[in-house]
């Protein structure tokens, strides 16, 4: 018989529809194999039937509700020196559950800060060396990037949200014991920006197979991002490209176009559609196909933290990526040929001219063939299922001996 693990999601885990679930789901995915799970997520859906239910051995749906998640908000910023978003996430319905059930799991893990207080709650308890927090990106890091780009009240409300969520992760890292970050730079962030007692393990997310093909035909001077289009760094980034890059592509290739994948299109992304050879796709359900026929794949992001699963995903398919310094930081262990990286404006112009030309085509092919070989070794599934289990194994021996020679 299988010991228990709850799991605690800010939001439904599946489908994956942003890299939140692709995280979120990957962790149930690999515990599955040797744990009976439990998820516990907010919804506005109460019941909900779906793959979840055939990987987990109980779902728990919290209702949601809007109107109060504001009110919570404003109450834990006023009265309890939180940030927003921890306030606007929390249910005491859920944690009424969790504060009632917890003793009959062998772990208990929370997935993002916004779920911290669940076991924050626990922390005291004899559970206290049992409970993981995988807080993914540094948010504090987020928000700062965020700021930075703001203007007027926007960047009033992000610096005052930052400078909370420097205090509240601090606190969370030095209160749960095993905490796991998605990559080395957000670790180092909170280490040395946070200035956190705390030595977080570092667990990347897989790179999902979207229906690579060995072959393809290219599509001539054809740029793509894809991205789920009303996720802030998305849109900052597409809209940077647009309004600074663009131009300057098309003024010296007249038949450049520039193709913007992903769904929950926002305004102020749908406006550039049909203009100066740029096409906003929104959805598309073979996303493996426009990228691979794309001569570019572009990450231009501006903020945000963590590891951009766009760029893992478009390596996986061997695409030629252009991304900015922070697009590339979370990024473990690259060599320099896998990825093109630009530094300012005028870096990215120039590069990404040569790389659109017809001189640049058995260089594109051998970035390509390097980003996919770099997947395979650094992000595939054996060696981030190796991660998890490396890290639970600690707690419980009985694991090393159910999954092989890990």
């Amino acid at each position: 018989m299988k010991e228990k693990i709850l799991i605690i999601c800010y939001r439904r885990p599946y489908p994956l529809n942003t890299g939140a679930e692709v995280r979120m789901f990957q962790h149930i995915e690999i515990l599955s194999e040797f744990y009976d799970i439990d998820v516990a997520y907010v919804s506005e859906n109460e019941h909900e039937n779906d793959y979840l239910n055939e990987i987990c051995n109980n779902v728990i749906v919290i209702h949601k509700n809007k109107i109060k998640e504001y009110f919570r908000a404003v109450l834990f910023y006023m009265f309890c020196n939180m940030p927003l978003q921890i306030g606007q996430s929390y249910y005491k319905e859920l944690n009424n559950w969790v504060i009632k059930h917890y003793k009959q799991y062998k772990f208990i893990m929370c997935e993002h800060i916004k779920t911290a207080p669940y076991i924050m709650n626990l922390s005291q308890t004899s559970k206290k060396d049992f409970l993981f927090f995988d807080g993914t990106d540094a948010v504090s890091l987020y928000l700062y990037n965020t700021c930075k780009l703001s203007k007027g009240i926007k960047k009033l409300v992000y610096g005052l949200e930052y400078k909370r969520m420097l205090k509240y992760e601090k606190k969370v890292y030095e209160t749960i014991k095993n905490t796991i970050l998605i990559s080395e730079r957000d670790k180092s962030y909170i280490i040395n920006n946070v200035k956190a007692i705390c030595n977080p393990a570092t667990i990347f997310n897989y790179a999902i197979d979207l229906g690579y093909k060995p072959i393809v035909d290219e599509v001539k001077y054809s740029i793509s991002f894809i991205g789920r289009m009303d996720y802030a760094p998305n849109v900052a980034a597409v809209t940077y490209f647009v309004e600074r890059i663009y131009g300057n592509i098309k003024q010296k290739i007249t038949d450049v176009s520039f193709h913007i994948l992903g769904g929950h299109v926002c305004d102020s992304i749908k406006k550039f559609d049909g203009n100066n050879g740029i096409v906003v796709h929104g959805f598309v359900n073979d996303a493996a196909y426009y990228l691979q026929r794309s001569t570019v794949v572009i990450a231009p992001m501006r903020s945000g933290a963590g590891l951009q699963n766009k760029i893992i995903q478009a390596m996986y398919l061997g695409c030629t990526i252009i991304t900015s310094e922070l697009g590339a930081d979370g990024l473990a262990d690259l060599v320099g040929n896998e990825i093109v990286i630009y530094r300012d404006d005028a870096d990215f112009i120039n590069k990404l001219l040569f790389l659109l030309s017809d001189q640049a085509a058995d260089y594109r092919k051998k970035i390509g063939q390097r980003a996919r070989e770099y997947i395979n070794r650094i992000y595939s599934y054996s060696a981030i299922r190796k991660q998890i289990i490396d890290l639970f194994s600690f707690y419980d021996q009985k694991i090393i001996g159910e999954s092989g020679n890990v």
